[in-house]
């Protein structure tokens, strides 16, 4: 009997604390435009939080579509990314989405796995980057973190000190009139 895995299928937020958003994808896997009938230069994607059934299918769908994925895929990549497919069309929009272990674990080397740089990247010292950190950047542990199953997930920390810092921050705002930060100090 196959073992499996539960991932909650809620809202990521990104290293700033906001929403992580992502493009609109409709059955077909296209991209959705705000206004489809602008020239393809100038098109806007539609926007929607991510959640993980969304980044695993953008993953799934980076597979073959960017390169530098397509260049460090393994025999067996194409069997897994089916199968995980169809674990996803069948969790539609749930509140959780329940993997098979083997697929589970899958994904979770594919992130991991190293995207080598080029020669001239290498020869300016780029070290190579992990698929992870190669589509999500600096938001890479956010998105694996929230991959996780519900036993494995790791709680975010919270720095209290930036809480304090901002609360402060507000209240002399608030006290000045003054908008912080800001070069001119402009007025609200």
């Amino acid at each position: 009997m196959p073992s499996f895995k539960t991932v909650e299928n809620k809202g990521i937020n990104s290293v700033f604390a906001k929403p992580l958003m992502i493009s609109v994808r409709d059955d077909d896997g296209d991209i959705v435009w705000k206004d489809p009938n602008v020239d393809e230069a100038k098109r806007v994607p539609t926007l929607e939080q991510a959640k993980p059934q969304s980044i695993i299918r953008e993953i799934l769908l980076s597979i073959n579509g960017l390169e530098a994925l397509r260049r460090i895929q393994k025999p067996n990549d194409g069997f897994r990314a089916h199968r995980l497919w169809n674990q996803l069309e069948r969790a539609k929009e749930s509140e959780y989405i329940r993997l098979r272990s083997e697929e589970y674990e899958w994904l979770h080397s594919l992130l991991s796995r190293k995207v080598p740089v080029n020669k001239e990247a290498k020869d300016a010292g780029v070290e190579d980057r992990t698929v992870a950190s190669q589509l999500y950047g600096i938001n890479e542990w956010m998105v694996c973190n929230a991959l996780k199953s519900i036993d494995e997930r790791q709680e975010e920390e919270h720095d209290e000190t930036e809480d304090r810092i901002a609360a402060d921050g507000q209240l002399a705002a608030a006290a000045t009139g003054k908008i912080l930060g800001s070069p001119s100090g402009a007025e609200r």
